[in-house]
């Protein structure tokens, strides 16, 4: 199991840089804001399609892509690739998406049984996935802090801005029926809405709260 997430995880990696090295090429050779968009496309959704069909991690290999591309553009001039038109285009699907997924999360309360089994295994989920991001961001400050020294961050702040989403939910959609599939899916959905109404909705002020907690200590 190591070996073969080892080789799902590097593959997906090495996969997204060198689409993205490839794609950004080809974006430095086009005088078209149209084609640097159509480009941007081909990457995100050739890309993913191809590392699925390798068997390696598509979601990995989507993320390294954007990350990438976007670091290899800015080494050329600014005047040969269109960010303006290209990052507008974007902005616009990421916003058409996210309306889309969030009806979505409000249809679904339909069409999941909130039993007593379900809310059980919702509440010790929500607890166990805070908690064990609670575990990982200390441990990654601890690690920061020993190396920069001074460094400020709220361990608090970053555990409780860890938001969950669609991903999630599309997940736990993907288990085997075998596992019991529809409590799995009604706890995962609960771990969401908590995580959009309550950590979503509080963000806001909970960093200025800690900033004024800080300044008055």
């Amino acid at each position: 199991m190591a070996g073969l997430l080892a080789v799902k995880a590097c593959g997906g990696v090495l996969g997204g840089l060198i689409a993205a090295l490839a794609t950004s090429q080809l974006m430095r050779r086009a005088n078209a804001y149209q084609v640097d968009i159509l480009c941007t496309i081909a990457l995100a959704v050739g890309g993913y399609a191809l590392a699925d069909a390798l068997h390696l991690s598509a979601p990995l290999e989507a993320v390294v892509a954007g990350i990438a591309l976007r670091h290899f553009n800015h080494l050329v001039p600014r005047e040969s690739i269109a960010h303006e038109s290209i990052d507008g285009f974007w902005k616009v699907i990421d916003e058409i998406q996210n309306s889309i997924l969030f009806v979505l999360l409000g249809l679904e309360a339909l069409a999941i049984t909130l039993d007593a089994a379900t809310l059980r295994a919702g509440m010790v989920a929500i607890l166990s996935v805070n908690a064990g991001r609670f575990l990982a961001v200390t441990g990654l400050l601890s690690l920061v802090r020993r190396f920069h020294r001074g460094h400020q961050s709220s361990a608090f702040v970053l555990t409780w801005g860890g938001l969950r989403g669609g991903l999630s939910i599309a997940l736990a959609l993907s288990g085997p029926e075998a596992l019991g599939g529809s409590w799995i899916v009604g706890a995962t959905y609960l771990v969401v809405v908590f995580s959009i109404v309550l950590q979503g909705g509080s963000m806001n002020w909970l960093p200025h709260r800690c900033n004024r907690r800080q300044v008055a200590a």
